[in-house]
């Protein structure tokens, strides 16, 4: 064999450990991250659910951690992933935690105004940003979801300045590239593109002039708006508006509501409960201080629901805490 033949071979081979080492190098990364994700997911401070099947929701535990700044009024929440992010109107800011309760920051929105800001419900596009309903001014704002002290709004929905599109925003939901907002009276809904123009919008037609919605959620091309004059839910459908139904059971002062693994959650401010339902509205789980002792729900306001761990967090407004609960699911 030349010496010219033997270069070849050994360049050959080398060639052909190269792709292996890369493959070496890329199981072991593997296996690192799956140790961190699995001594992450072994962590749980949180109560679990006992063995006894009867029990259908426990207390978990209570967001802050101890040892971190209260919240002062909490409202409006929103999950993503590990992140838990509460609007905390009576600071202005929306606090950033882990699902644990563990602090990741804040957001502050910018004020060019001096007015301030008071942050209640809450929207995750799923793509890196958070619409963030301004209760002081009643608008929606879109910001990037990650700790900032003078966050930038992206764009507004529905500016002031427009007649035809302004509403005094109560709620805010985001599903298949579209922001959904309802505003302080009738079922008014308004419909916004990905970068925030306005489509269309629908409900005023549909429904009472003094209803006043409280909370929304958006499914399976259908939206759900609570009415907390009238104790019910109500639905449209997302593409044509038109009416097409309601959930079976009557409440209090119905707010927020998050969609859940086979349903929704719906909190019941006045009614000092949450509810868990079936994909028809009808309840499944009722949590209250009788059902679940330790776990008084004084001012429920909003609820978002985790679904690695089954479990709900639901803000209270008048404690000053997220309070989070075990569910079982049926």
């Amino acid at each position: 064999m030349t010496s010219e033949s033997a270069a070849t071979q050994v360049t050959a081979s080398a060639s052909r450990r190269i792709p292996r080492s890369l493959v070496v190098t890329g199981v072991v990364t593997l296996l690192v991250v799956a140790i961190a994700l699995g001594a992450h997911l072994t962590y749980d401070p949180f109560a679990k659910l006992p063995d006894d099947e009867s029990v259908r929701v426990n207390l978990a535990g209570v967001l802050p951690a101890e040892g971190e700044e209260p919240l002062e009024k909490p409202l409006g929440i929103a999950m993503d992933g590990n992140r838990v992010f509460v609007a905390d109107s009576g600071a202005g800011a929306i606090r950033i935690f882990n699902r644990y309760g563990r602090d990741r920051g804040a957001i502050v929105l910018a004020d060019p105004s001096g007015a301030g800001s008071a942050p209640a419900a809450l929207a995750l596009t799923g793509d890196g940003r958070l619409a963030v309903v301004d209760g002081a001014l009643g608008t929606v704002v879109v910001v990037k979801a990650r700790a900032d002290e003078k966050a930038e709004a992206l764009f507004e929905l529905g500016a002031a300045g427009d007649e035809d599109t302004a509403v005094r925003a109560i709620s805010v939901a985001y599903d298949d590239g579209e922001f959904y907002v309802v505003g302080a009276s009738g079922m008014r809904v308004m419909v916004y593109d990905d970068s925030g123009a306005f489509v269309r919008e629908f409900g005023a037609e549909a429904d009472d002039a003094q209803a006043h919605p409280g909370g929304l959620v958006v499914a399976d091309g259908i939206v759900h708006v609570s009415d907390t004059k009238s104790g019910r839910v109500v639905m449209f459908d997302a593409d044509s508006g038109e009416v097409v139904g309601e959930w079976p059971d009557a409440y209090s002062v119905p707010r927020g509501m998050v969609e859940v693994a086979r349903g929704f959650a719906l909190v019941d401010v006045l009614g000092q409960a949450a509810y868990v339902c079936d994909a028809e509205g009808a309840r499944t789980h009722i949590v209250n201080a009788q059902t679940v002792p330790g776990a008084p729900l004084i001012l429920p306001e909003q609820v978002a629901w985790d679904s690695l761990t089954s479990r709900l967090y639901i803000t209270d407004s008048a404690g000053g805490s997220v309070v989070v609960l075990n569910v079982r699911e049926p």
